[in-house]
């Protein structure tokens, strides 16, 4: 047997392999990485929902731009020089 594995059998037993499941425990299955996963998930969406608001603003601003260079454009120097 190994030295490192001292007090130990080849089945994984032991006191610190028992406080290492029960940790596991908690964390695996229906504990906390789950309600992490949950949560990231949530997050997802919402930041999801806010990238598209942010997109529509931003094609909104474009359109005003736009509708701005064609209220200042071409036309208008016309209209002074006549």
């Amino acid at each position: 047997m190994a030295p490192c594995r001292r007090g130990q059998d080849a089945r994984n037993s032991g006191e610190a392999i028992e406080a290492f499941d029960d940790k596991w425990k908690r964390f695996s299955g229906d504990g906390f990485l789950a309600e992490s996963a949950d949560a990231a998930e949530a997050l997802s969406f919402v930041l999801q929902v806010v990238a598209t608001i942010i997109m529509v603003m931003k094609l909104a601003e474009i359109a005003q731009l736009i509708a701005l260079a064609f209220e200042f454009g071409p036309g208008r120097r016309q209209g002074r020089d006549g």
